[in-house]
């Protein structure tokens, strides 16, 4: 479910999965799921769950990167979805510990907050 909050051990996590894929102009239609990228209403329900915790989570956990982390990533974010811009916002108006994501399959922390997952297993402490 995208854009719920759960605590987990007493840490409040934001979760938010989707996206666009690379290859989605290259796929059959059984190798393409319609929901992959999420709706508005979705971006929507994230945001008030965000408001309902005062904007304030422990962790973050997304498939896809904040756009702004592109030159961090060596990767073209060439789409703009509006996941993007509601991620944006995020950075600007939500406090956080650590933000995870794994769209781009590699294992990179981008100082100070950002840490792209694939392989490694990364704690969250």
């Amino acid at each position: 479910m995208r854009g719920q909050v759960y605590t987990i051990e007493g840490k409040k996590i934001f979760t938010f999965g989707g996206g666009h894929s690379q290859d989605f102009e290259f796929r059959h239609d059984s190798e393409w799921w319609e929901r992959e990228q999420p709706s508005h209403d979705e971006i929507r329900e994230g945001l008030a769950n965000l408001e309902a915790n005062n904007n304030t989570v422990d962790y973050i956990i997304t498939h896809e990167p904040p756009a702004s982390l592109k030159d961090c990533l060596n990767v073209d974010v060439l789409q703009r979805l509006e996941v993007h811009a509601f991620f944006e916002d995020i950075i600007k108006t939500c406090t956080y510990k650590k933000w995870f994501f794994g769209k781009c399959h590699i294992d990179k922390h981008i100082p100070i907050k950002f840490f792209a997952v694939f392989g490694n297993v990364t704690p969250l402490k």
